[in-house]
Formats: structure tokens, sequence, C-alpha cells
């Protein structure tokens, strides 16, 4: 079974049968067949006596719809875990380097996974923009391999897809989950520009008054506010926007001040901040996150930096 599945390696054999996916069990397999569907676009190994190497197919063009869905299929298996991912990125770098030694053996940096800002964009894979997140990866409970997941994707430039499946309702559940949760990096991966969930004020009152003000949790929804109010505006989109000037909230930071918490000042700031970038015409979600960090989003105002990627 193992020798037929090494000629014609697809995700799809194992879910005929239990019986067979425990025969194709295990990682050479696995790594097999997910790098059959990752390196796909890349160009075959050079013919013998081919005096120049061809430029690597690394373009960001589209990907046929078949491998999409291929792709798709494979990430939301259910033993495509965060172990085995980074295992299958390596092991695509490695290949892409082997089909192209002499022009991309010096170009391919370090695959950093815990601070993917610290590499460049990986140009050896079809995973992008056109894949979609799977929705395991898109609600609680979160723990600290589902967040580094969700959040590596996010730096590849992936998505979820908000028409034609359930995954946007999936996500903004999964926001509630890392709210409640006090989950960091889970609610800025989940508001960022390329999964987009729009914040409630449902979620803000929860941040702030019922799970520990957390000020990063606090300014990430502030700014996906922000740039959705931006975006709802360009769309001429009436969906009703995060009211940072809530009087429930604001009812609760005075009881902040009465019991002298220094908290009670950085979020007036940070509410205030956020409600004036919302009349302003300013459309570039990156700079409205960077006004919004000038105000209230600094290191030294205790909010964690958690690079988000913009492109």
């Amino acid at each position: 079974m193992q020798l037929i599945f090494s000629f014609i390696p697809t995700h799809n054999l194992p879910l005929v049968s239990p019986r067979i996916a425990s025969k194709l069990s295990t990682e050479r397999m696995f790594l097999l067949c997910g790098l059959e569907s990752l390196l796909k676009r890349s160009p075959a190994k050079l013919p013998e006596g081919s005096e120049e190497p061809p430029e690597p197919d690394t373009d960001d063009l589209s990907i046929p719809s078949n491998l999409v869905e291929e792709i798709n299929s494979l990430l939301r298996l259910r033993w495509v875990t965060w172990t085995r991912f980074q295992a299958l990125m390596r092991k695509t770098r490695d290949a892409f380097i082997d089909l192209h030694e002499e022009s991309q053996s010096g170009m391919m940096a370090a695959l950093v996974f815990d601070t993917p800002s610290e590499s460049p964009n990986p140009t050896f894979t079809t995973l992008g923009p056109d894949i979609s997140i799977p929705e395991k990866l898109l609600h609680g409970p979160w723990s600290t391999d589902k967040t580094r997941f969700l959040y590596y994707l996010t730096w590849l430039g992936m998505g979820i897809d908000w028409e034609n499946s359930t995954s946007g309702e999936v996500a903004c559940s999964g926001l509630g989950d890392a709210i409640r949760e006090k989950n960091r990096i889970a609610v800025a991966s989940l508001l960022a520009e390329q999964i987009k969930v729009q914040p409630t004020q449902d979620n803000l009152r929860s941040a702030i008054m019922q799970h520990g003000c957390d000020q990063t949790i606090v300014f990430h929804i502030l700014s996906a506010s922000v740039r959705a109010r931006a975006r709802n505006r360009r769309a001429n989109n009436s969906s009703q926007a995060v009211n940072p000037l809530d009087a429930s909230i604001w009812s609760w930071i005075k009881r902040l001040d009465d019991a002298g918490d220094k908290r009670s000042k950085w979020l007036k700031g940070a509410l205030r901040a956020a409600s004036d970038l919302m009349t302003q015409s300013i459309s570039n979600a990156r700079r409205l996150h960077e006004d919004l960090i000038d105000v209230c989003g600094r290191s030294s105002d205790g909010v964690e930096q958690i690079p988000l990627r913009w492109d």
C-alpha cells in the first residue's frame, strides 16, 4: 500500500477507510503527500547538460482551483498538526533548494516559525492568499500550538472564505474564545487584515469589563475597530461600528479611577484616540494601526508588540 501511495501521493486515499489510513499513517507518507501539494508549482529539475538554470517560478500567480482545494483539504486534516506542518515546510524548502541548487541555495533564509516577521516571505511554497486557513485553527480552546499555527498562516498571507463557508462565523466565535482565554496572539491574528474579523461592542466590553482589561487585547480590538470603520466607509457599508465612548465602559472606568487603578488613564486615552481615528478620512489600514500605536500601543504603554503582515 505504501509503495502504491509513494507513486500517487494523495491525501484522499487515507480517507477511504480507517484500515488504509492506518497503513499510510507514517511520517514519511505524510511528508510525501504534503510535499506533492506544496511544491507542485515548482518547475522540474534541469535536464543534464543544461548550461543555465531557469529562474524559479515564484511569482504571485494564480493557483489552479483544483490545487487550491487540494491544499485546503490537506490543511483541514486532523493529523496536520503544528509540529508536522513545520516538518513539511522544512521538507518543501529543502526540495525547492534541491530543484534550484545553483540559483537558490544562498537565497533561502532559515524558517523562523515562532517569529515569522524575522524571516523573508517563503517563495518555495504554494501557500499564500489563495489558500484558506482551516476552521480548526479559528476557535478555542487556544493551545500554544494552535495559536502559533494560526499566527504563522496569517504571515503567509492566508485568510478565510467569508462567502462560501462557515469560517467567518467560526472566527467571530473564536475571537470571543480568545478574549475569554486572554490569548493576545490569537486575538491579534483573528483581527489581522488577512482574516478581517470585525469586533463587536460586546467584544470590547468583554475584554475591558469582564476579562481583565488586558492592554494588548484592548489595543488590538480598538485597532481592528478603526480599520473596520474605514473599510465600511469605503464600501458604503452601514454596518454598526464599535463605539469607544460606550457609556457602560466609561462608567466602569470611573470605578477604576476611584480605586486608583493606573490602567484608567491609559484606557481613556486609547478609547478617545480610537474614536478620533474613526472620524478621519484615512483609509490605509497600516497607517491607522500605526497612528494608534503612537498614542497608546507602545511597550511603555503596557502593550505587547505583536508584528502584523500588511501586504
